[in-house]
């Protein structure tokens, strides 16, 4: 795991393996302020077109201000 920072959210890289040998990389980008008593969205980022993509896109900041 690598950890990143994506508009000020942490984030980080992750390399999930469903079944031998298929390898999908993705993202999980975490709330600025977490914390016990606060529920807020955390996203995991994987897009066919690539990661790159769904940031572009707009779509992680959609789903992280919802």
């Amino acid at each position: 795991m690598r950890k990143l920072d994506y508009h000020g959210h942490p984030a980080e890289h992750w390399t999930l393996e469903p079944e031998p040998g298929v390898i999908v990389p993705a993202v999980l980008v975490l709330p600025t302020e977490a914390s016990v008593n606060t529920k807020r969205p955390a996203v995991l980022v994987v897009d066919e077109d690539g990661k790159k993509s769904a940031f572009e896109r707009g779509l992680v900041d959609a789903l992280l201000s919802s």
